[in-house]
């Protein structure tokens, strides 16, 4: 007996695809991939830009790094705190005090001041 391909939704809210041979397949995913024509890193996930889960319109998905993902969720849902959270408002690089931005432009001023730039020329 031969089954049809079968569309439910999961635990999590996603549309799944069941096959013919019972493999599993979350449809955003492959939209995308059919998108990209090809697959997603392993580093890579689809983020929905509505952030609404059944709506797998191409126009609506888009390739995202995990990590930057997780952030931006994070983010919205007020998980991160302040305290990885740079005086500007940007998210703090991995064991740093301030954001990327922030870093090269304290990183700079401490070259020039080096060089006597701020000090009243060189020396």
């Amino acid at each position: 007996m031969v089954c049809k391909p079968i569309i439910f939704k999961d635990k999590d809210g996603y549309l799944i695809l069941k096959d013919t041979n019972r493999r599993l397949f979350k449809i955003h995913k492959l939209l995308l991939e059919f998108k990209l024509k090809r697959e997603l890193e392993e580093n890579e996930v689809t983020h929905h830009l509505n952030e609404d889960k059944q709506d797998n319109r191409l126009s609506n998905l888009e390739v995202k790094k995990r990590n930057q993902h997780q952030r931006e969720h994070q983010l919205v849902k007020g998980k991160l705190s302040d305290k990885k959270k740079c005086k500007c408002g940007r998210i703090k690089g991995y064991a740093s005090k301030m954001c990327a931005k922030c870093y090269a432009i304290k990183r700079d001023k401490i070259e020039r001041d080096k060089l006597g730039r701020f000090k009243g020329g060189l020396k």
